[in-house]
């Protein structure tokens, strides 16, 4: 059910959101904005099933903790 919610709603945002972009011919700006589209669907996707994508919040924690917790 979840997946069927995040098609119907990138459905939307590509039908009323990225094609007037389309239509405007900037190509760096259509490009970002597709690369960043179709990333977050597929990870919205892989949400769905229950695959967890690894974040970068575990690593940049470890690098603040080592510069001010490293000085005691």
């Amino acid at each position: 059910m979840v997946m069927v919610i995040v098609i119907l709603l990138y459905f939307f945002v590509i039908i009323f959101d990225f094609l007037p972009i389309l239509k405007d011919r900037d190509k760096k700006q259509v490009f970002v904005y597709g690369l960043f589209l179709t990333a977050s669907f597929c990870v919205l996707i892989l949400f769905s099933f229950g695959i967890r994508c690894p974040g970068p919040s575990d690593q940049i924690t470890a690098v603040v903790e080592k510069i001010f917790f490293s000085s005691k």
